[in-house]
């Protein structure tokens, strides 16, 4: 079976059937190129890999590296609403939801927490050594 026999030309754009009466909507939707929004009902929705991940039943959009999710849009693990983002290694880079508004380097050691309204710095031991913002307490 070649693309002709499946119902494409030499440019691999679909071809309509020939107007023969009236198609029921099971045929049109068979001959049809794409596929309306309103079909969608729900479900999950994912790349072949299975890495990107469109969930309509729990309301997020993931990205994973096979192992662990690294990009999350949309209702997190924790029920809260927000964007989520690590990097290879799992380390958390930014997450913004209405507890947590963070970005942050892969070893901790610089932040910006919006919530806590500071910048934080810290040297390779992990002790602060710099805060810009605001500030309870010494260090």
């Amino acid at each position: 079976m070649n693309y002709l026999d499946l119902g494409y030309d030499e440019f691999l754009s679909k071809i309509p059937p020939a107007p023969s009466g009236e198609l029921d909507p099971l045929q049109q939707d068979q001959f049809s190129p794409e596929i309306s929004g309103s079909k969608v009902q729900g479900g999950v929705m994912q790349t072949s890999d299975g890495k990107t991940v469109l969930d309509l039943e729990q309301g997020f959009f993931g990205v994973n590296d096979g192992a662990e999710q690294i990009v999350r849009l949309g209702v997190q693990e924790d029920g809260s609403i927000g964007l989520m983002i690590k990097n290879r290694e799992g380390k958390l880079l930014l997450r913004f939801t209405g507890d947590i508004n963070l970005i942050q380097s892969p070893n901790e050691h610089f932040q910006a927490d919006f919530n806590e309204e500071r910048i934080l710095a810290k040297d390779q031991g992990g002790t602060p050594i710099a805060l810009f913002g605001k500030h309870e307490g010494g260090f």
